[in-house]
């Protein structure tokens, strides 16, 4: 298994199952990490999008290596994607933080997403080399 997805939304429920999601990836009850080569982690793809931001969407949680994320950044600098990165001790909060500047941005008319595909890497504090947790995302702008 490469990847698993879900279809859900950004509702109370939906949140629920994202992080159970994550729980079962993390704890090998979905056995992605099992077949992490050596340099692969899992990331989040956001895609499928209904609508916006309160619609639903599809999660996938796939393997990477740094060529991924490498060739996002790039993609980065280009303009079809914006970077927003948060670091602290907790991942989830800094999940939150990211996704919330998000959300602002979009509604303060800062940030005009293309509701394509997003992605998020992020890095609980016990495997980060500083100690923290971290959270990037790259969001899909609109042209």
């Amino acid at each position: 298994m490469d990847e698993i997805t879900i279809r859900t939304d950004n509702t109370p429920m939906g949140t629920r199952a994202i992080e159970r999601l994550w729980n079962d990836v993390v704890t090998g009850v979905v056995p992605l990490l099992s077949h992490a080569e050596p340099g692969q982690f899992p990331i989040a793809r956001y895609s499928a999008y209904a609508s916006d931001a309160n619609g639903a969407f599809d999660l996938t949680i796939l393997l990477a290596d740094s060529g991924r994320v490498g060739q996002l950044e790039a993609e980065t600098e280009s303009g079809e994607y914006r970077r927003y990165q948060e670091t602290g001790v907790d991942v989830a909060a800094c999940t939150v933080q990211a996704w919330q500047r998000v959300w602002d941005e979009e509604r303060a008319g800062k940030l005009r997403r293309a509701y394509s595909e997003d992605f998020e890497v992020s890095t609980p504090a016990e495997y980060a080399p500083d100690g923290q947790a971290k959270c990037v995302l790259y969001i899909s702008q609109a042209r």
